[in-house]
């Protein structure tokens, strides 16, 4: 290090941290901390700071769009015929341990000891996966429009033909998908996906209970809202914001103070507290 500094040029402070490193040289750091979380200055609520702050940041405030579906299950068929082996008992073994209530880490155990319930499970799923896909044909047959939704009347009266069962989902709002019994999360996902794109069902979805496809019933569009709609996070918003401001500039005081102290002698524990 003494070599590097010696005589004319420059060297910089990785360059000389680096020759003290090669030379083995053990470092002593101390560090002080001013704690963001209890810096809780008290200010007073200025609606016209607030309402520049949300409107240069309104996307923060985005109300998302939402999509209200209908959820149509057919019967399942009777179960497929054929032979099941040992394997897919193993591999659909983890896809049914939910349904079956099997523990994890317990799978493979479990798929020896029932396999005869995961082979009858296996069989249904591929009837109804079939099922899915003659169903899809079918919709598309009757109502070739992707984009455009039929008549209601002609909608339902075609459910009923297929002896589908329909019940209504509530309204979710897209990123807050809900968890449905008997409802694939992958459908969920497909239906929140038609929340601001074209079409008016999912695909069809094999479950234990049958096929199931989601129509979509109502959808409301993303939108940024006003101030007032959104008052106290906005004013919340700009509140943590100003915090924000306020905390960097006690912490630039709090550090020209430290360094201060520490010029003037003081240890740097002594400085630091």
């Amino acid at each position: 290090a003494a070599d590097l500094l010696a005589g004319p040029g420059h060297a910089s402070p990785a360059e000389v941290r680096r020759a003290l490193e090669e030379m083995g040289t053990k470092w002593t750091t101390r560090a002080a901390t001013l704690a963001a979380k209890d810096f809780q200055p008290q200010f007073p609520d200025d609606l016209a700071k607030a309402k520049a702050h949300f409107a240069a940041n309104a996307e923060r405030h985005r109300i998302p769009a939402r999509v209200r579906v209908k959820a149509v299950t057919y019967p399942a068929p009777p179960p497929a015929r054929r032979a099941v082996t040992d394997e897919e008992i193993q591999v659909h073994a983890y896809n049914f341990a939910q349904e079956l209530g099997i523990p994890e880490g317990k799978v493979a155990e479990e798929a020896a000891r029932r396999k005869a319930e995961i082979a009858a499970r296996i069989l249904v799923r591929d009837s109804v996966q079939e099922d899915c896909a003659n169903l899809g044909d079918t919709l598309a047959e009757r109502f070739p429009s992707l984009t455009q939704a039929p008549a209601p009347a002609e909608l339902q009266a075609w459910v009923a033909a297929q002896k589908g069962a329909s019940r209504e989902l509530p309204a979710f709002a897209v990123g807050d998908e809900p968890r449905v019994p008997g409802i694939p999360a992958s459908a969920i996902r497909a239906a929140a996906a038609l929340a601001e794109a074209a079409g008016w069902h999912t695909e069809f979805y094999p479950t234990s209970a049958g096929a199931v496809v989601l129509l979509v019933e109502e959808r409301v569009a993303a939108r940024r809202p006003a101030f007032e709609e959104v008052r106290a996070a906005a004013v919340a918003d700009w509140r943590e914001s100003a915090r924000g401001r306020l905390f960097i500039l006690r912490a630039k005081e709090a550090g020209d103070a430290l360094a201060k102290a520490v010029s003037a002698g003081k240890r740097f524990d002594e400085a630091a507290r």
